[in-house]
């Protein structure tokens, strides 16, 4: 009620804000453990990243391979498929995402996704892979949150900050 007072109608668009931010949370559903279901409607986000997603000029089999993915997210994709795509770079964007899908499929949540990047053998991820799984973690365990403090706390996690000082006082 504090946080309320203090924030008056900012509280409800702060929230608001960060629910919105989240917005591949609403692309998974929670598994019976309460954990993040691999959805292929998450993973297709992936796919439709402007480092994967073709354009007009790309070759008609990176064209073949991505609509492939977004008709079977999951779809096993061989080596020769990758090989066959003209722009090497691009290659390289699939086989990376393809990486992190495997990944997640393989440890059947978002949340033991996550913590197995920590393990040995564990796929080379983006930060910003990472960052948007802390994301959608702390979405779905503050999902009842109503404090904007609260919040905006979480967004440590996955967020850059700027640190200033004042009156020797650390200001996020």
């Amino acid at each position: 009620m504090v946080a309320e007072e203090q924030l008056g109608g900012a509280q409800h668009e702060g929230i608001a804000l960060i629910r919105q931010q989240a917005g591949q949370y609403e692309m998974n559903h929670l598994l019976e453990s309460g954990w993040l279901a691999v959805t292929p409607d998450f993973l297709r986000a992936y796919y439709t990243r402007p480092e994967i997603h073709p354009i007009e000029e790309s070759c008609e089999n990176e064209h073949r391979l991505f609509e492939k993915l977004m008709e079977t997210p999951t779809a096993p994709i061989l080596d020769a498929e990758l090989a066959a795509i003209a722009d090497t770079d691009a290659a390289d964007n699939y086989r990376l995402v393809l990486g992190y899908r495997d990944h997640l499929l393989k440890h059947g949540s978002i949340e033991a996704g996550y913590l197995a990047l920590f393990q040995p053998g564990a796929p080379q991820v983006p930060p910003v892979f990472i960052e948007q799984m802390v994301h959608l973690v702390l979405s779905g365990l503050l999902a009842d949150e109503r404090d904007p403090f609260v919040l905006r706390a979480a967004e440590l996690f996955f967020r850059d900050q700027k640190a200033t000082t004042s009156d020797g006082q650390l200001m996020l």
